[in-house]
């Protein structure tokens, strides 16, 4: 017998050789698949989101913008329901006959204080076709007289028969939105204008400034356009700045509200800024 125990005793048998490299490439393969596919989730969720959001700008811009109007519908309806009354323009016409009739006067006067008791209306006042006041109610601040873009106003309704508006300006006691109205009279001559002021304060900025969500950042803008520059109408809500007070150059065509001023159509758009993205809706209000 051949006794070959020493010489295999004495030679190591080496351990098979693994390689990591196969494992390697294979992990970080699925760890790159796996982040594109997470990448096109995460965009695809993006965009889902942005869309979503869109179309509810889109929707709010469309509630806000029938909101406004249907108040300044509404306005002008109770505006016309009041100047064409038989009982004010039989009053008005018994006064300009007989100027010196404080109770005539009184009595008109009167009518008017019930406007502003039970109506919402900040102020009422009756003006003959030259812009002098007719009346004498009490604590009103409607002016004595139209001032000159009021009498502007006032001639284009005269001219036509038709209620005009005259749109936010400064006035006694803050701001105000009037409605020029003309009493008519027999012959269907204006005999007088009706002006029936109302404070935005009161009704229009609430309108405006109710979100229907919940949002950390979103608010309704109102915008006009005097000469050449963009005029904000209403307060801002990031912003302590009054109404009338802000505005911008119409060459500032990255503010949207102003690039709208150009065109009467309604956008709806993304903007990219430095620090988050903004989407808006901008329509016109008619």
């Amino acid at each position: 017998m051949l006794d070959a125990g020493p010489a295999r005793m004495g030679r190591e048998i080496a351990p098979p050789v693994v390689s990591w490299k196969p494992f390697l490439i294979g992990a970080f393969g699925f760890g790159l698949l796996l982040a594109i596919a997470c990448l096109f989730y995460a965009r695809a969720e993006f965009q889902h989101t942005l869309a979503t959001k869109q179309r509810e700008i889109t929707a709010i811009g469309l509630l806000k913008a029938g909101q406004i109007e249907q108040w300044r519908a509404d306005f002008l309806a109770a505006a016309s329901i009041a100047s064409r009354s038989p009982l004010l323009a039989k009053a008005v016409a018994d006064l300009r006959a007989h100027p010196s009739d404080e109770e005539i006067r009184s009595s008109i006067s009167a009518r008017f204080a019930l406007y502003t008791e039970y109506g919402d209306w900040k102020d009422v006042a009756v003006y003959g076709p030259d812009g002098g006041r007719l009346d004498n109610a009490r604590n009103s601040l409607a002016p004595d007289a139209l001032d000159a873009d009021a009498m502007k106003i006032a001639q284009e309704a005269m001219a036509d028969g038709r209620p005009r508006f005259r749109d936010l300006y400064k006035s006694a006691g803050g701001y105000s939105i009037d409605v020029i109205a003309p009493v008519l009279g027999d012959r269907g001559k204006a005999v007088c204008l009706l002006v029936l002021r109302k404070d935005p304060a009161r009704q229009l900025y609430p309108l405006i400034q109710n979100w229907p969500i919940p949002s950390a950042s979103s608010e309704t803008l109102l915008v006009r356009r005097e000469g050449d520059k963009a005029v904000w109408l209403n307060t801002l809500r990031f912003s302590g700045a009054q109404p009338l007070s802000l505005s911008s150059p119409l060459t500032k065509h990255e503010i949207p509200a102003v690039l709208f001023l150009f065109s009467d159509a309604a956008t709806s758009k993304v903007y990219d800024l430095p620090y988050a993205l903004a989407l808006d809706d901008v329509r016109p209000i008619s």
